[in-house]
């Protein structure tokens, strides 16, 4: 779902991730919603270490296929 390198922050992790699911890139409020999941903003950087990378992302994965941007694709 994340092809290459790790996204450099948190919205574009959120972007790549929809886009890979839903074929189109998501609208900045849901962007900002997904990245709030994890307590953050999409601005703040992403490391390799967070728990977006090591404990949460399938979270994010079923937040976005349960989603109703998944539903209307």
């Amino acid at each position: 779902l994340v092809p290459g390198a790790l996204p450099a922050t948190y919205g574009a992790l959120v972007e790549t991730v929809v886009k890979s699911l839903i074929g189109t890139a998501p609208k900045p409020e849901h962007t900002a919603a997904l990245t709030q999941f994890f307590g953050k903003k999409p601005i703040d950087p992403l490391q390799a270490k967070d728990q977006a990378v090591t404990g949460k992302f399938p979270h994010l994965v079923a937040l976005v296929l349960d989603s109703p941007m998944f539903q209307v694709r």
